[in-house]
């Protein structure tokens, strides 16, 4: 992989920022150029959120919401398997149940019904009488299923956040910030899309005794943020905008959640209240609430959040720590048995790879892995109910030259019989003439025509740096860049010659590598922890100098916090 110094930040630039070199640079990398602009990203604040008024269709989608609660009608809600999909589905369940409506909910399986609506969900939906559906981080692409619904006396109200295709459905409302151009703000989540809503809802609710729990409107649009962070992050929404908004403010509500079902995942993973932040979700909560959709069916993380029985909230907690355990298993294993077929391909711009015995629900996590691991996108496809399903992931962020895979997917939208996804990801379902081997090689093609893949990967690093600097200056600097996350990671540097003084193999079963180095003419020794490419980074030997891209964090237990070195990259023999 190659390594590129983002450029450096132009003193003109450096002095409208007006802070130190290293905070100055920092935010020049993030695409900020002034100190107002700067002040705004150090201190996000809750009152500048967007309206949501702004959706060109939100006063017309909140007065049937109403009009459906008022008149008693059959209110359904159509979610997603996954976190973000369950957490939208909770959170506008909570607002419309409160508010009195007759309202259930419509998860689907992952392997049965697969993403988003299909007719035959549909047509139940008409059996059942539903007068009114909700879709929720969904929709956008259900063309035929949503007009289908609206010819047979069913309102739909489109609430997504995935990119439109070419045609859009003839709903009643969309709010979907890709779709509608009078939104600001294009990267919401579809929780987030939800929230926008409900900020929409709440001001019409009047005085209910059910909201006094929570301190009224205003108190109940607070408690909801922890639910948003959660989707957010877990569906790797880029932290900037709105989105850092909710996802800081989230991440305080959830130190004191009112949920039960938050509060019992929280037990589980023996989280310390004060260092819960956005890793907490992203690696502990998230994983568990997709464990449900990948392993089982997705229902039980939509109870969990849901429910107001302690004794429902611990059951169902330990079945999604379990069920989680079990999906890391069967990850690695798929992803062992992908990495052989990886190695037989040879040299690929994207690869694509099959077995008509994998698990769908850890296809997109093989994906991304094998993304991350071979710097190439990567196709993950299996065989459910006769047909091929696959996951697509990108590659990771901070690499320049990734390609988007939804539009990518779309070049060769007539090879597919369900398509959705978004800059990062995508879903599909292959048209059953279309073989694995074409696709595979037309992708292949394809990207070969485009610079970046003809470039290969590069890895962009903030800035060059001396541990030593870091050591001293870094820390205080980190806390305003949070919450870091997709948009927003923490800052990564270049260190140069390095001696490799230590190296301990550490984690269970090995899985990591901590090497103790120091800098030359410096006798303190860092540590820096590897949690990739062990295998290759195991054969260094002490004395070995090496220069490193290292990601600086603050590692917080129990109160207390220390730097800490994520090795991204490293190469031997440098000067």
């Amino acid at each position: 992989m190659e390594w590129k110094l983002k450029p450096q930040v132009p003193a003109e630039i450096a002095e409208k920022i007006g802070y130190s070199s290293e905070l100055n640079q920092l935010l020049f990398n993030r695409g900020i150029f002034d100190r107002e602009t700067a002040k705004k990203f150090f201190h996000p604040d809750y009152s500048k959120l967007h309206s949501p008024f702004l959706f060109k269709d939100m006063n017309v989608v909140v007065e049937r919401i109403l009009m459906a609660i008022d008149n008693k009608e059959s209110i359904v809600i159509h979610g997603d398997y996954d976190a973000d999909g369950v957490t939208a589905a909770a959170v506008l369940y909570k607002v419309l149940t409160l508010f009195g409506g007759r309202v259930e909910v419509f998860i689907p399986s992952r392997e049965q019904e697969g993403y988003g609506l299909n007719m035959n969900t549909a047509r139940d939906f008409i059996a059942k009488k539903y007068s009114l559906l909700i879709t929720v981080d969904c929709g956008i692409s259900s063309f035929e299923e949503i007009n289908f619904l609206e010819q047979n006396g069913v309102d739909v109200i489109v609430t997504d956040h995935h990119e439109p295709p070419l045609n859009v459905p003839h709903a009643l409302g969309i709010i979907n910030p890709k779709f509608d151009k009078n939104y600001p703000f294009r990267d919401l989540a579809g929780v987030g899309v939800v929230y926008k809503l409900v900020q929409a809802l709440l001001p019409r609710v009047g005085s209910l005794e059910k909201l006094e729990q929570y301190g009224g409107v205003a108190g109940l649009e607070k408690w909801l943020l922890d639910l948003v962070a959660v989707g957010t992050v877990a569906d790797c929404m880029p932290l900037l905008d709105e989105n850092r908004i909710l996802a800081k403010f989230g991440v305080l509500v959830l130190k004191q959640t009112q949920w039960l079902g938050l509060q019992k995942l929280l037990k589980l993973i023996g989280a310390d209240i004060e260092s819960i932040g956005v890793a907490t979700i992203g690696f502990q909560i998230g994983p568990r609430l997709n464990a449900a959709g990948r392993m089982n069916h997705a229902n039980q993380a939509f109870r969990l959040l849901i429910t107001e029985d302690t004794e429902e909230a611990d059951r169902i907690g330990c079945e999604l720590n379990n069920l989680n355990s079990q999906r890391q298993q069967l990850t690695e294993k798929i992803l062992k048995e992908a990495k052989l077929q990886v190695g037989a391909a040879g040299t690929r711009n994207i690869y694509f790879v099959y077995n008509e015995n994998w698990e769908v629900g850890v296809c997109g996590l093989v994906a991304g892995k094998l993304a991350e691991c071979f710097s190439k996108p990567a196709v993950v496809a299996t065989m459910v109910n006769g047909n091929i399903v696959g996951s697509g992931r990108g590659t990771s962020k901070g690499q320049a030259g990734a390609v988007n895979m939804i539009e990518m997917f779309r070049v060769f939208e007539s090879c597919f019989c369900r398509l959705g996804g978004h800059s990062g990801a995508c879903g599909f379902t292959l048209k059953n003439e279309m073989t694995i081997e074409k696709l595979s090689d037309e992708l292949h093609e394809h990207l070969g025509k485009t610079t970046a893949a003809a470039a290969g990967p590069i890895l962009e690093i903030d800035a060059a740096a001396e541990l030593l600097n870091l050591k001293q200056n870094l820390p205080g600097m980190l806390s305003y860049f949070e919450p870091f996350g997709e948009g927003n990671r923490s800052p990564i540097f270049l260190v140069r010659n390095l001696e490799i003084v230590g190296t301990e193999v550490v984690g269970k079963d090995g899985k990591y590598l901590r090497l103790f180095v120091c800098e030359p003419n410096h006798s303190f020794i860092y540590r820096l922890i590897c949690f990739n490419n062990v295998e290759q980074l195991s054969k260094l030997r002490i004395g070995d100098i090496v220069d490193a891209v290292v990601e600086a964090g603050l590692n917080v237990w129990n109160g207390m916090s220390e730097m800490q070195y994520k090795v991204v990259d490293i190469k031997s023999g440098a000067g």
